[in-house]
């Protein structure tokens, strides 16, 4: 019995009699309960295993148009076969098991899963149909499978999934081992529609057309398996939700084999068609740990184009040029690149509560490490715990053109945030154990500091053009500040040069009274 939010989801009470080599097996015909609904079984259904064979009797289980049935006569064959028969029966009955709330799967099945010789010589045959079928909430259409043997060490495939915007087919053998080739089978990709894997992603895209299609050839041992084929993407286009930016591949092909997965000028295009290029190849002779020998290149490329409610961690506009090299393994990379940030960036970048700490008593905002607050580099000291990534080695040249805008927002909650403009030359190394270097200069333009104290005062101090950070190679904290913040403000002096004017007539102190012009600096 299986429990749903105090309802009974499953009920299945069955009497079991006899002994291993003669065993009976009978349910409940008065109380049987499948996801949350009373179902119909006859008082006579019975199945018994005697001597190695399973036979059934009235075995059927029903609820208006729906029918599950197992019996040991579903299809024309002399030898001892044993299997289930699904008519009209609804997937979820079988998926509420795994959720109840939002079952990630739903369509109506039809047709024959048998088991032949299950104690001997095991074959086994499936012939059916899933219509309807939707999964993670994204119609799919008409599932089939019909897998046969024909002399007990051949197997037939014949998958397929067609509907409005899929069609692909995977037909093929598969060979008892010592029998030759124990694969051979076809995959086509006649269309796979970006819709349906914009669906499929959830919410991560949107706003999608085009297609992808493609054909792959496998065979060989599965211990060993040879691959050949490509994908296609057929004006596919696709809005990445988080960074609310439209991207479009056209009649861009990967060729795939177990050599490499290559990419011959492999272009995706911006909203405003400039490209980033991939050119060069994907190594997969060690699949699980493959090497990367690929260039980079773009111009104009605009990647992000969001505001705060699309993604509340960054935003804005990030417009760059990048020229570069991807090698090394997947388990240690090597990125080598020219990076330009474009005056028409402007990009914000909000910091989390586990990243900036606003210390009450000194106004101080200090930036610690969110995986390891300890420790600027993060490293395990649990030998244990050894990932199969050993780091990632970055080299780049960074050029930041003029009018380009960075905001920080250091605190959400009382508006505290750095926006700057400016111009730059930087060096920015990672290193394999993780360790960051920065060397260069940045010369600010213009730009602002809000500062909130004690939640009661609210300022803001404009930066002044000729203000600079220097990085020596160290750390990216570790940097020479020459920056001047102004603040203006229209005020009395009066209680400033109390001390002075004390004892003095009036008028002179009326002349202290008065509001003036002042202007704070912080340097």
């Amino acid at each position: 019995q299986a429990m749903s939010q105090d309802k009974k989801l499953y009920v299945v009470k069955s009497a079991i009699s006899g002994n291993k080599s003669d065993l009976k097996i009978k349910l409940d015909s008065e109380n049987l309960i499948i996801n949350k609904k009373k179902w119909s079984i006859p008082e006579t259904n019975e199945l018994t295993l005697v001597e190695n064979k399973l036979a059934a009797t009235d075995f059927v289980l029903s609820r208006n148009q729906q029918i599950l049935k197992i019996d040991d006569d579903l299809i024309t064959n002399a030898e001892n076969n044993f299997g289930v028969e699904f008519k009209n029966f609804k997937m979820a009955n079988i998926v509420a098991l795994l959720n109840t709330e939002e079952p990630i799967a739903s369509g109506t099945l039809d047709g024959k899963i048998v088991a032949i010789n299950p104690f001997s010589n095991l074959g086994l045959i499936a012939d059916f149909d899933i219509n309807n079928l939707n999964a993670l909430k994204t119609d799919l259409g008409k599932l089939s499978l019909e897998a046969k043997s024909e002399n007990k060490e051949i197997y037939n495939v014949d998958f397929s999934i067609v509907g409005n915007d899929i069609d692909l087919s995977l037909i093929g053998d598969y060979s008892l081992p010592n029998k030759g080739s124990e694969l051979d089978f076809n995959l086509d990709m006649n269309k796979v529609g970006m819709k349906t894997i914009a669906s499929l992603s959830g919410e991560n895209l949107d706003e999608a057309t085009g297609n992808i299609s493609g054909k792959i050839k496998l065979n060989g041992a599965p211990s060993d398996p040879q691959y050949e084929g490509f994908i296609m993407f057929n004006d596919a286009v696709f809005n990445v939700t988080q960074l609310s930016q439209t991207f479009r591949l056209t009649n861009d092909k990967i060729k795939i084999d177990n050599s490499a997965i290559t990419l011959n000028n492999f272009s995706v295009q911006d909203s405003s068609m400039n490209n980033l290029t991939l050119d060069g190849s994907i190594l997969t002779e060690n699949i699980t740990d493959p090497k990367f020998d690929l260039k980079i290149k773009s111009k104009n490329f605009q990647a992000v184009n969001s505001t705060v409610k699309d993604n509340d961690v960054f935003y804005g506009s990030m417009n760059f040029d990048i020229n570069g090299t991807i090698l090394g393994k997947l388990s240690a990379p090597k990125v080598n690149v020219k990076l330009g940030i474009n005056e028409s960036t402007d990009f914000t970048y909000i910091l989390q509560d586990s990243q900036a700490k606003l210390e009450k008593i000194d106004g101080v905002v200090q930036f610690v490490n969110k995986e390891d607050p300890d420790n600027i580099i993060t490293r395990s000291n649990d030998s244990a715990n050894v990932a199969v990534f050993g780091g990632i080695e970055l080299s780049a040249r960074l050029n930041i053109q003029k009018n380009a805008k960075f905001n920080v927002v250091i605190n959400p909650n009382t508006g505290d945030k750095l926006d700057v403009t400016g111009t730059g030359d930087l060096d920015l190394n990672i290193k394999k154990n993780g360790l960051i270097t920065l060397s260069g200069r940045y010369d600010i333009d213009n730009g602002s500091y809000s500062l909130t104290l004690y939640n009661v005062v609210k300022r803001k101090f404009d930066l002044e053009p000729g203000s600079s950070i220097v990085w020596n190679g160290g750390s990216p904290t570790d940097a020479d500040l020459n920056v001047t913040a102004k603040y203006d403000i229209e005020t009395s002096s009066a209680a400033l040069m109390a001390s002075q004017v004390s004892g003095s007539s009036d008028e002179v102190k009326n002349k202290y009274r008065q509001k003036l012009p002042f202007f704070v600096y912080l340097n």
